[in-house]
């Protein structure tokens, strides 16, 4: 059913008619997360939070941070980053 059901015919434009799901995909393929983010549920909307809440923590970082990191601590760092590798396609809902 098209999302904008208030709307005439004629008013109606082609994202009326594109499914949510399949638009967030597509917006998440493209690293658009912001865009995603207003139309995703469930789990995809925490994840697209997640990705968002994370690049922002990231880009805050102190300059010169990687000169003063002990090994430990780039370790630790690094085991935190690191994301299980999928084994299956990721579902988006």
């Amino acid at each position: 059913m098209p999302r904008g059901k208030n709307r005439s015919y004629r008013q109606m434009r082609i994202e009326d008619f594109i499914d949510s799901k399949s638009e967030v995909h597509s917006w998440r393929k493209q690293g658009r997360f912001e865009r995603a983010l207003r139309l995703a549920e469930g789990r995809a909307k925490a994840d697209l939070q997640w990705m968002i809440e994370t690049e922002s923590l990231m880009k805050r970082r102190p300059v010169g941070i990687q000169d003063r990191l002990t090994n430990a601590e780039r370790k630790r760092l690094g085991k935190a980053m690191r994301l299980p590798r999928p084994r299956k396609k990721p579902r988006f809902d």
